[in-house]
């Protein structure tokens, strides 16, 4: 079964272009280096400094690695220094 995640932040607007970096650096580990992650996007919201992260696994050990890997651990508390509140997450199964 194919999970999905969109999670919601909130950045102050003067963090956006540190965020996007930020995160095209782990993108870009991801799509290198987790076969199971199958999209892991950063889209921006409708106002400034809000994203949502769009996220699609193979199954709930791709989750694992994801969150397990030196990549993940480096990122989240660069994210944890911009966030203005907590991130909203929705886990969905994939039905198509």
């Amino acid at each position: 079964m194919m999970i999905a995640l969109i999670a919601s932040i909130r950045v102050a607007p003067a963090n956006a272009e540190t965020l996007e970096r930020e995160f095209a650096t782990l993108a870009d580990h991801v799509r290198a280096n987790e076969p199971d992650t199958l999209v892991y996007h950063l889209a921006r919201g409708p106002e400034a400094g809000t994203y949502r992260v769009i996220e699609i696994y193979r199954n709930e050990e791709a989750i694992r690695a994801h969150l397990g890997s030196d990549a993940f651990k480096s990122f989240r508390p660069k994210l944890g220094e911009m966030l203005l509140e907590p991130p909203a997450t929705e886990k969905l199964e994939v039905a198509v």
